[in-house]
């Protein structure tokens, strides 16, 4: 029979090492989910926009004041061999995807969680009297970390710790620049091409 107290300082290092793990698997999976919705209704927006760019030389809207024809028919081209290029881009990248094969880990985690809270609360039963049992669920955990083989950024696990001031304290300054970190950082592109266009052309209307 292994100590007791050796077991149970095992299995809760163990419990630990999944919740901070799960805990980050699920920011990831919100954090691509996020960039899954951004990049579907910023692609669709500036496509809309490139079909208004046109109508603007072709039926003379603001000709020559928010930019020549010519350079207005150019730009349309350009931009619409740019944003296939981005769509291909973002369509190969399939965040829907990775942010599912994120969720299905956190989940997968979770359910092992429960099997080391039970096995925490029998510690010294007739059945777990070694640490063979607490192996046992750290092998499942080791398998599903190599199944689900892409890992989260440090982003995410930076969010998770946020969220937990009594397990991981932290200044305040630290947790807005982590809060800041995770609004922008999946967001900063796909608002150039949504806010970037009507910017543009108010500022050339009143310039």
């Amino acid at each position: 029979m292994d100590n007791l107290e050796e077991i149970r300082s095992y299995a809760k290092k163990l419990k630990n090492k999944m919740w901070a793990t799960r805990g980050a698997r699920f920011e990831a999976y919100r954090y691509y989910l996020q960039k899954h919705t951004l990049s579907s209704y910023s692609i669709s927006i500036f496509s809309s926009y490139l079909i208004a760019l046109g109508l603007l030389s072709t039926f003379k809207i603001f000709s020559n004041i928010v930019l020549p024809d010519n350079i207005i028919q150019f730009l349309s081209i350009a931009l619409s061999v740019l944003i296939l290029a981005i769509s291909q881009i973002e369509s190969s990248n399939d965040y829907k995807l990775k942010g599912e094969r994120f969720h299905d880990c956190s989940k997968e985690i979770a359910f092992l969680i429960t099997e080391i809270d039970y096995l925490l609360l029998n510690i010294g039963n007739q059945e777990i009297t070694n640490l063979q049992a607490i192996k046992n669920v750290s092998d499942k955990y080791e398998l599903i970390i190599q199944k689900h083989s892409d890992n989260h950024k440090p982003i995410h696990y930076k969010v998770f710790k946020s969220q937990h001031p009594v397990d991981f304290p932290m200044s305040w300054s630290e947790k807005v620049y982590i809060r800041f970190l995770i609004f922008f950082e999946p967001r900063w592109f796909y608002l150039i091409l949504i806010i970037g266009p009507p910017l543009f052309l108010l500022w050339r209307v009143l310039s």
